[in-house]
């Protein structure tokens, strides 16, 4: 009784299975300004929350909020902390990214 092998019985399953979504960039727009100040205050689940142009609000499972100004410079990306969230206003973080990033540039 000659059947199929098991590398073509695999071959046929793997056909049928359903695709994994693929993980990709968003499409889309960059974000701009995209935070606002009230969310910022009330924010309490930990991650990275982008504000734009590199601007990001980092929450630690302590609930501990810092800014970070993702920069890529000569080629390597860097991470600087521009403070607290209780010592630096939003506004004062977007000032402080944007001058980061003209002096990278520079």
């Amino acid at each position: 009784m000659e059947g199929p092998s098991i590398l073509e019985d695999k071959a046929k399953v793997g056909r049928f299975l359903p695709n994994k979504p693929r993980q990709t960039k968003r499409k889309g727009r960059h974000p701009y300004n995209a935070l606002s100040a009230a969310f910022c205050r009330h924010v309490a689940e930990a991650g990275r929350y982008c504000d734009g142009n590199g601007l990001y609000l980092q929450v630690d499972l302590s609930g501990a909020k810092r800014w970070i100004q993702k920069l890529v410079i000569q080629g390597k990306s860097r991470a600087f902390g521009l403070g607290s969230f209780t010592f630096v206003s939003l506004a004062e973080a977007r000032d402080l990214g944007v001058c980061a990033a003209g002096d990278a540039a520079a």
